[in-house]
């Protein structure tokens, strides 16, 4: 197995963690809403992520601010290792944010936040960190440096 699957899977079982977290941290009544928040999560990441997420993050950069090609993972490889590593950290993204919502949200309002968090605003962030062409890369000289996906510094 690769390393980036491996890697991958890594990531994705912290999804256990952030529902057990959730579970914890909240009502008994509440614990089936809990879960189904966090498997629509995954769901609808995946479809959001496929769709146009790794697009948006991923593809050619449209003026340095969004990624242009690539929508319904039409890559030049077939292989979808990347694919599944970047998606990971986006259901990641969803979930932490699911933690801090808790109780706080109904459960039809919810599959529209995580759609808006998975196709545009974790994919825009991740172009502007990662594309070598985007808008902030010409800002300086410093190049980014990743700290285990939690935050972002420059070097």
């Amino acid at each position: 197995m690769s390393q980036v699957v491996f890697s991958g899977f890594l990531i994705f079982f912290m999804q256990v963690g952030f529902v057990a977290l959730e579970m914890g941290s909240g009502r008994a009544k509440n614990v089936r809403n809990i879960l189904l928040k966090n498997l629509v999560d995954v769901m609808l990441a995946a479809i959001c992520w496929w769709a146009v997420g790794y697009a948006f993050a991923y593809g050619a950069s449209a003026g340095g601010v969004i990624g242009a090609s690539h929508f319904f993972f039409e890559a030049e490889s077939q292989s979808s290792r990347p694919w599944f590593f970047s998606w990971t950290f986006c259901v990641a993204a969803c979930t932490i944010v699911s933690g801090c919502l808790a109780e706080r949200t109904r459960l039809g309002v919810y599959p529209a936040f995580t759609a808006a968090i998975a196709a545009f605003v974790h994919p825009v962030t991740v172009h502007w960190l990662w594309s070598p062409d985007s808008w902030l890369a010409g800002v300086s000289e410093c190049k980014p440096l990743d700290f285990a996906g939690g935050t972002v510094g420059a070097v």
